[in-house]
């Protein structure tokens, strides 16, 4: 037995309390000597990704986390008004979510998540790049519509869907104040009319279900003006003509 300065004492010396609690001592600390298991609680992790209606193998795991750390930087410069390397990391999280959907084909949670993704790049483009921030908009509409469809009770998707719709109608009612062709100018209008038509079908749809969110009254609000000038403005238009 190593010399310790102290007293040597069999354990059979030793009250029972004092010698429960060694043993549970060393059964902690063998426990904890363990190395940890690659990926943490892999099981745990599993079910809730399944629970999500993602299933995702570990390797393609790094892409989720990736697509979010890319999208929580992105969103810390675009509050600090940095919008074009905001946009660059916004376009990081879009590709790293189009890796995980080449992995998981068949997972409908990431493609909500792309499609979230593609919302934030056409916010950060919007207000110097309408043209570009447009397609972002198009193709996250062209992601949730089949979602949206597909389940019908998911409020969170309808909403998404229908913030995607209004956005792009603003970005197209934007461009209608540039054109200088009344023609082109008529064209946007007209789009900008049916995007804010679906967006306000959809907060309605949620209202007459019950399932409109306490903030959702203030958009539905909004997107309805907005409609009733767009209407204004594409039957002037269309008197010129």
């Amino acid at each position: 037995m190593p010399n310790t300065g102290l007293p040597s004492t069999s354990i059979a010396a030793l009250p029972t309390r004092t010698r429960t609690i060694r043993r549970r001592s060393s059964t902690c600390h063998s426990a904890k000597a363990k190395p940890d298991p690659p990926w943490g609680n892999w099981a745990r992790r599993r079910k809730h990704w399944s629970c999500c209606g993602a299933s995702y193998s570990r390797p393609s795991l790094i892409y989720h986390h990736l697509a979010n750390s890319y999208t929580r930087l992105a969103n810390c410069l675009l509050d600090s008004g940095d919008r074009k390397v905001a946009a660059e990391y916004y376009r990081k999280a879009v590709n790293a979510r189009l890796t995980l959907a080449e992995k998981s084909p068949g997972s409908n949670w990431n493609r909500g998540s792309l499609a979230e993704c593609y919302t934030n790049l056409a916010k950060a483009l919007g207000p110097d790049n309408p043209g570009d921030a447009l397609k972002q908009y198009n193709k996250a509409i062209e992601l949730l519509d089949p979602l949206t469809a597909a389940d019908r009770s998911n409020v969170t998707v309808r909403i998404a869907l229908a913030d995607a719709l209004s956005n792009a109608a603003r970005l197209h009612v934007q461009m209608a104040g540039r054109d200088e062709e009344p023609s082109t100018r008529l064209e946007d209008w007209n789009r900008a009319k049916s995007f804010y038509e679906r967006s306000l079908g959809l907060w309605l749809e949620l209202e007459r279900t019950g399932k409109l969110p306490p903030d959702g009254n203030v958009a539905m609000n909004n997107v309805r003006n907005e409609l009733a000038r767009c209407n204004d403005s594409v039957a002037k238009l269309q008197q010129v003509h």
